[in-house]
């Protein structure tokens, strides 16, 4: 995509976490364009196992705004889907 304007995309991740005293830590990792597949394959699985996650952790945040606070939204089921080059980002609700 960012050929279309002239821009050379890195492709990355980034991954956050909290240490034991709340602290958050966002690693930033950048791939080499011709990653090899056997190296890549072990990594799209964990991201995967993660978006999986935060999509549960998404639907489970609307029932309980829905439940609790009779907040209900509207929201498009492709924002729920997860895919690999995009995360679901609730923090529009806040």
């Amino acid at each position: 995509m960012g050929n279309k304007y002239g821009i050379h995309v890195i492709p990355g991740v980034e991954i956050s976490t909290e240490t034991d005293t709340g602290e958050n830590i966002h690693v930033l990792g950048y791939f080499p364009i011709n990653m090899p597949e056997e190296n890549n394959a072990a990594l799209q699985n964990e991201l995967s196992l993660i978006r999986d996650a935060r999509y549960e952790r998404g639907k489970e945040m609307l029932r309980l705004l829905a439940e609790k606070e009779n907040i209900h939204l509207d929201v498009r089921p492709s924002l729920l889907l997860p895919s690999p080059d995009f995360s679901l980002r609730l923090s529009f609700l806040a």
